[in-house]
């Protein structure tokens, strides 16, 4: 991807935020903008990039494109009195999702589901909370549901199109993963409709391999309890060592996910570090595993805190494996693979330390 933004003088770049996903995550864009101008090189492995330009301050503002492999240029004109914020521009090489004819269809065909969800939603948006089942939370997820399966009746008539793959990928699955994640047969069906509704050209793409592997983790996951082993991972560390799980077999192993935007998290790293201090490196080992998207804070607070430990940023993959979708949780691993303590069960510092005690 490759994409020059020039933000017109009357625009504070301070209050920009831009974001792009490269088929595997979603990732802020922590570059500074120069005399209001953002040239952006980054390697994608979806069909097409997807860029996101937004209001920081006032979030009310918003720009969606399609990147391709050609260089692309959007430029941001003057505000217009009474229309949208980042509404008046000009592309080159960049698609704008809004105003393609299928956004515009998938957009008429669920209008009423669209709706119910926006209205309930400005409704009751302090109350939502995905790790709770009162009425409000329930009737909002059953509100989505019915989105959800709306929207899968217009994928359905147009499978061959990307934009429905896209949406499947970025819409649908983490709606359903909102709605209930523990919904095993909901997820399987979600699989089955992407091995048998989408041509061979999406499935056994990069992209594709990531959606299948997203479902499949999660309903792997669903088993991920104390006493079970420890699900594997592989991954590059922040000195770009990879770190493979299972290479620490005959060690304890503490997992801290955390992110440096989390007070409750930052709470935790004395404890953390108490632990560290206790318990000797050849014996036990830590490793981080951050929630974070701005790499500049990340590091930032590494370093502040000295967290002298292993560190990987930004990794989703082993959230969804380990089954954490809130922060902060720590689990703790013993010397075959398997999981000695989860806060994702049950979070109690006294009983991971009666553990601890007895290593």
């Amino acid at each position: 991807m490759d994409v020059t933004i020039q933000l017109d003088k009357s625009i504070n770049p301070k209050n920009i935020l831009c974001a792009y996903n490269d088929g595997e995550r979603s990732i802020t864009v922590t570059d500074t903008f120069v005399n209001n101008r953002l040239h952006l090189s980054r390697k994608y492995y979806s069909h097409l990039a997807y860029l996101s330009i937004q209001r920081r301050d006032t979030m009310s503002g918003s720009a969606e494109f399609f990147i391709g492999s050609k260089p692309a240029t959007i430029v941001f004109q003057p505000e217009r009195p009474g229309q949208p914020s980042l509404s008046n521009y000009k592309c080159t090489n960049a698609i704008e999702i809004d105003q393609m004819k299928q956004q515009k269809e998938l957009r008429e065909f669920s209008k009423n589901e669209m709706q119910a969800v926006s209205e309930f939603y400005q409704g009751h948006n302090r109350e939502i909370n995905p790790r709770l089942n009162d009425s409000v939370n329930l009737s909002f997820k059953q509100l989505l549901s019915n989105l959800n399966e709306r929207n899968l009746l217009f994928i359905k008539q147009h499978p061959e199109d990307y934009f429905s793959f896209w949406y499947f990928r970025t819409q649908i699955v983490p709606n359903a993963l909102f709605i209930d994640k523990h919904n095993i047969m909901y997820l399987n069906r979600l699989l089955d409709f992407f091995k048998t509704i989408f041509p061979s050209r999406f499935r056994e793409s990069e992209e594709g391999e990531n959606i299948r592997r997203v479902i499949s983790e999660v309903i792997q996951s669903d088993n991920i309890k104390v006493g079970m082993p420890a699900p594997d991972f592989s991954a590059a560390d922040i000195t770009q060592k990879q770190i493979r799980l299972s290479d620490f077999a005959g060690k304890y192993v503490l997992i801290d996910f955390w992110a440096s935007w989390c007070p409750s998290c930052m709470q935790e790293i004395p404890f953390i570090k108490r632990i560290q201090e206790d318990y000797p490196s050849n014996k036990l080992s830590i490793i981080g595993i951050s929630w974070d998207r701005d790499s500049i804070a990340f590091n930032k607070a590494i370093q502040e805190n000295k967290m002298d430990w292993i560190h990987i940023f930004g990794n989703e993959n082993i959230f969804r494996i380990f089954n954490v979708d809130a922060i902060p949780q720590i689990i703790l691993i013993d010397t075959h693979g398997k999981i000695l303590y989860s806060s994702v069960e049950k979070n109690n510092r006294e009983t991971l330390l009666a553990i601890l005690h007895n290593l």
